[in-house]
């Protein structure tokens, strides 16, 4: 199995001590009860189909992947018992359990994998997550019946940490797909410890243990069914009034509360705070490098030096975050330390920076100019203007911006129109943030492949390959190849030289380190997490109950 440079039997004994930690964790479980679970955000759909990470935070109850990964990004089986690749990593054979059964009473084998991504590459069903993540897939050999061969057109040394995404291998049951099914969305039939009960738009989600479970992940302390009797997933949007459902005690347990409360309530002996590093690229901005004025790259340095991300910290996230100077996530996996070369605060350097690319101010109005003109940039930060921390972000670097001769202009759109500004242009820094588990978030954000064009969505918002094509294709190169390695340590040392091309470039501005962050009664017990920072409620309990 290719999991960073571990060995098969080194990750087996890693998994070993952490299972026996999680069972001394989960001592005396209370059975009964239904935990009240308040998120932000709606799930658009139940099924993997439906292509959106947040889709996880809902469906993770009723369906089980092929693997499981805990926040360190360690794998544990799950639906899959064992899984290798050959040496080139085009080929993976994957043994699967053979004691699961789905909700609706039928079996789980090698026939349900290959149906499922099948459906992945249907065109009727385009575009989802584990289409754009397995896009070299060629199809799977059913060996035996619970034995699969999945093959790839070219090195796929990524599919290692894929097979841990439940919007990639989530696998729902064959049979109720063939008689419902887009209608699996809203209806879905999985092989999770809970099965689905209800959906009251806008308002929540229901679900009952399932008796029959007895697959769990050796990763979760309780491997057999649920303790409690149900989960009941709340949709409540703003911040403010998801800490209230939580203190009124409607609520058993809120994930992401602002900043102020999340501080008040880790000091109030009734709550328990719970703070998971994200991986990825966390709350960051990236240039239009095809743009006046960020197409000079004495613009973006001295843009990354003159921002002071520890004042950001404090004012926009009262001290919960950390100042980030790196384009990923230490907690990710391919992570590369020397980012702090290129980019670090200093207001004086960004001046000079400025300075020596001949920019000046001729009219004495405090803004410099380049070529007779001024640098003035177009910020666009999402969401709503009241209560969003993004705004102070923004006002902060356009103070910080302006002390060193830079006029910025404050955009605030919803965040559907994220992708309508970068395909416009109009944008020189825009906002974003997309904690995945792995390097190839890279890809997403920076290979040129990925910008957005009518038709076609991306998120390669940088336009690199027009401000500066040559860079742009040897990151185009270092990226793909990242993406293709068979060996985690061959995947790690191109992302990383990726990673110093970002930097040296200068073509984003990390901000700051961002944490998945649940506040539960101290009644709550059991709660574990994947690394995507999802909640799993296997081994959960109330006490009391």
């Amino acid at each position: 199995m290719i999991t960073r440079s571990t060995t098969v039997a080194a990750c087996m004994i890693q998994l070993g001590i952490l299972h026996s930690a999680a069972l001394a964790q989960t001592a005396q479980p209370k059975p009964g009860g239904t935990v009240r679970f308040a998120i932000a955000e709606e799930s658009r759909g139940l099924d993997p189909l439906t292509a959106h990470r947040r889709f996880s935070e809902t469906a993770i109850h009723v369906h089980d992947g092929l693997a499981l990964f805990d926040t360190a990004n360690k794998p544990f089986g799950s639906l899959a018992k064992e899984w290798s690749s050959n040496p080139e990593a085009t080929e993976y054979t994957i043994k699967l359990r053979d004691d699961v059964t789905f909700h609706d009473g039928t079996k789980f084998n090698a026939e349900s994998v290959k149906a499922h991504f099948s459906r992945v590459f249907d065109k009727q069903y385009c575009c989802n997550n584990g289409h754009q993540y397995m896009n070299a897939y060629v199809g799977t050999d059913i060996i035996d019946d619970y034995t699969i061969k999945v093959k790839f057109s070219k090195p796929a040394g990524t599919f290692a940490f894929y097979i841990g995404m439940l919007d990639v291998t989530g696998i729902p049951s064959n049979a109720a797909w063939g008689s419902k099914g887009m209608t699996m969305n809203r209806e879905p039939v999985g092989a999770g410890p809970f099965k689905f009960v209800s959906w009251a738009p806008q308002s929540n989600m229901k679900f009952a243990r399932n008796p029959d479970y007895k697959w769990g992940s050796p990763m979760l302390a309780n491997t057999g069914a649920p303790y409690l009797d149900g989960l009941e997933v709340k949709f409540i949007a703003n911040q403010a009034t998801r800490v209230a459902c939580l203190e009124s005690g409607d609520c058993d347990i809120i994930k992401d509360p602002n900043f102020a409360d999340m501080r008040r309530l880790s000091s109030n002996p009734a709550f328990e705070v719970v703070k998971i590093p994200q991986t990825g690229m966390p709350y960051s901005f990236v240039f239009n490098t095809g743009r006046f004025p960020t197409d000079q790259l004495a613009v973006r340095k001295a843009i990354n030096l003159a921002i002071d991300r520890e004042k950001i910290n404090m004012a926009a996230f009262r001290g919960e975050r950390r100042p980030l100077y790196s384009t990923l996530a230490p907690a990710t996996p391919e992570f590369w330390p020397d980012a702090t070369k290129f980019i670090y605060y200093n207001q004086a350097e960004a001046k000079k920076a400025l300075a020596d690319a001949g920019a000046k101010d001729s009219n004495g109005d405090g803004i410099l100019e380049i070529d007779n003109k001024p640098i003035e940039i177009d910020l666009y930060i999402f969401g709503n203007r009241d209560n969003n921390p993004s705004v102070i972000v923004a006002e902060s670097i356009q103070s910080d911006l302006k002390a060193i001769g830079i006029s910025t202009r404050i955009n605030v759109r919803p965040w559907d129109d994220q992708s309508a500004v970068a395909m416009r242009e109009e944008h020189n820094l825009i906002n974003f943030d997309m904690p995945l588990p792995t390097g190839s978030v890279l890809n997403v954000m920076f290979n040129s492949r990925e910008t957005p064009k009518p038709g076609r969505y991306g998120m390669s918002f940088t336009y690199v390959q027009k401000g500066n094509a040559a860079v742009s294709a040897e990151l185009d190169t270092l990226l793909d190849a990242g993406d293709n390695a068979a060996t985690f340590d061959d995947r790690k040392a191109k992302f990383q030289a990726a990673q110093k091309l970002i930097s040296e470039n200068y073509l984003g501005v990390p901000v700051v380190q961002g944490f998945t962050t649940y506040v539960m009664i101290k009644g709550l017990k059991g709660v574990a997490y994947n690394n995507g920072g999802h909640a799993l409620f296997n081994s959960a309990y109330l006490e009391g109950k």
